[in-house]
């Protein structure tokens, strides 16, 4: 049931990762596959550590998970009102 579980996981942040990849038109969508693989991490390290071991652990990635989308929230407002627009072909040119 375990290994099951895991590959299930794995194949979860393999395809975000992948999604990722093809899917990178947009800034919002690519803090969205972020933010998925992220919570994805924390129930692979629920399931890890048997959810009682380590509570502490599961709290700061949980914390980092929360800070890391508000940052990248922040960052795409601020980007969106120099820009006008969240697509991402267009950052690398932009003289931000």
């Amino acid at each position: 049931m375990n290994l099951t579980f895991m590959s299930v996981l794995v194949l979860l942040l393999l395809l975000c990762s992948c999604s990722m990849v093809v899917n990178s038109t947009r800034c919002i969508s690519s803090l969205m596959i972020l933010e998925s693989m992220t919570l994805t991490m924390l129930v692979a390290m629920l399931f890890f550590l048997n959810m009682t071991s380590s509570v502490q652990m599961i709290l700061l990635l949980l914390c980092i998970a929360v800070l890391e989308a508000a940052i990248g929230l922040s960052v795409l407002i601020n980007i969106v009102r120099l820009s006008g627009n969240d697509l991402v072909k267009f950052m690398s040119s932009a003289q931000i």
